[in-house]
């Protein structure tokens, strides 16, 4: 058995949380974990910008049973 095989194997033997750290960990491995620093701060950046637009009143919200009806007239268009 490879030392690949024999990590998955334990690997898979975790909780889904620990796994989910061990994937990000080796994602960030192969790129120096750059990309996803960008992406965490680009969301970051995005959430203050939607959050200062809620406070601001410049965002209009519809309800919830208003997005399924817009959502169900794109997928039956």
């Amino acid at each position: 058995m490879s030392d690949a095989t024999k990590v998955l194997h334990e690997a898979l033997a975790l909780d889904r949380k620990d796994r989910t750290e061990v994937v990000l960990r080796l994602l960030q491995s192969l790129d120096g974990g750059a990309a996803t620093d960008d992406v965490e701060a680009a969301w970051q950046a995005e959430i203050e910008r939607r959050v200062k637009d809620v406070e601001n009143g410049t965002s209009e919200s519809v309800s919830l049973e208003e997005m399924f009806r817009e959502l169900d007239q794109i997928v039956d268009a």
